[in-house]
């Protein structure tokens, strides 16, 4: 059930006992849907972040999650970025590859856990971009916003510079 009003208006109607949500319901939207809201982990996902970055191969770069943190927030711009040059002394960086974000254009589960770990890891972030969101506020010089969740391993791997996130399962099969 989507986090909106259709699913507090489903719960309250009784159209359903059980929901699925990827976040919490605000309090006005427990109050729409009858009093409490119980909160019950049904599974753990797992979100990789993949790069387009021409001399590293595979799962060969390193990104502490601060770093992430202030690409998405625009704050890091470029690859070669003293910051991420730190934690990967062993590879060859391109001098002045600006980074592109490849991000899904609509709401999503996916946007929602990515953008509460960066929250959670980096003032910054928390700073420019917000706290978690379905659909964040990303910034960064360039952006290209993907039609669905499906579709940002394409992004990534079409644009020179690029970086995403997407479930561990697309990364894995996508290579």
């Amino acid at each position: 059930v989507p986090t909106g009003d259709d699913g507090a208006c489903s719960l309250r109607r009784g159209g359903a006992r059980w929901a699925g949500a990827d976040d919490r319901f605000t309090r006005a939207q427990a109050r729409r849907a009858g009093g409490p809201v119980a909160y019950y982990p049904m599974m753990l996902g797992g979100i990789a972040v993949a790069v387009n970055v021409p001399g590293i191969q595979g799962h060969n770069v390193d990104l502490r999650g601060t770093t992430i943190a202030e690409i998405f927030s625009g704050t890091i711009r470029n690859w070669n970025d003293k910051r991420i040059r730190q934690t990967n002394l062993h590879h060859p960086l391109p001098r002045n590859l600006p980074i592109t974000l490849c991000v899904p254009a609509r709401p999503s589960g996916e946007s929602w856990d990515f953008s509460e770990y960066l929250a959670r890891v980096s003032a910054i972030f928390r700073r420019q971009v917000g706290g978690a969101s379905p659909r964040p506020k990303w910034r960064a010089p360039k952006i290209v916003r993907t039609p669905r969740m499906t579709a940002v391993g394409d992004c990534m791997q079409a644009n020179r510079g690029a970086i995403t996130f997407l479930p561990i399962a697309d990364a894995m099969r996508e290579g």
